[in-house]
C-alpha cells in the first residue's frame, strides 16, 4: 500500500465499504483498482467514504468509471462525503451520473 493512498475495505451481505485517504492519481489508482475489482462479480453496492480523499485526477477518476461500470445493474457505486473539488470533478465530467454521491 503506498503512503499516497490508504484504503480500508470491509464486507457484509454482500455489500462493500472502503474507507479511503490521501490522493486518487495515476501512481494510486491501480491500487484502487486492484483491492475492489474482485469484488465486483458478488457484490451490490460499493461505498467509498471520500472525505479524506484529498486529490483526484483523470486516472483517479477512469478507476472510480471502471468501478462503477464493472458493478453494471447489480449495484451502485456510492461516494460518500466526498470533498467540493471532488463533487465538482464529478459534475464538470458528467460522470456523476455513473454513481450516486451522498
Amino acid at each position: 500500500m503506498s503512503e499516497l493512498l490508504t484504503i480500508e475495505i470491509g464486507e457484509s451481505n454482500g455489500h462493500v465499504t472502503a474507507a479511503i485517504r490521501g490522493e486518487l492519481d495515476g501512481y494510486t489508482a491501480p491500487m484502487l483498482w486492484d483491492r475492489l475489482e474482485p469484488n465486483l462479480g458478488a457484490t451490490r453496492d460499493i461505498e467509498l467514504d471520500c472525505n479524506d480523499l484529498g486529490f483526484v485526477d483523470s486516472e483517479g477518476l477512469a478507476v472510480l468509471i471502471r468501478v462503477a461500470q464493472g458493478l453494471g445493474d447489480r449495484g451502485r457505486l456510492v461516494l460518500r462525503s466526498p470533498r467540493a473539488h471532488v463533487t465538482r470533478l464529478l459534475e464538470i465530467t458528467g460522470v456523476g451520473t455513473l454513481m450516486d454521491v451522498a
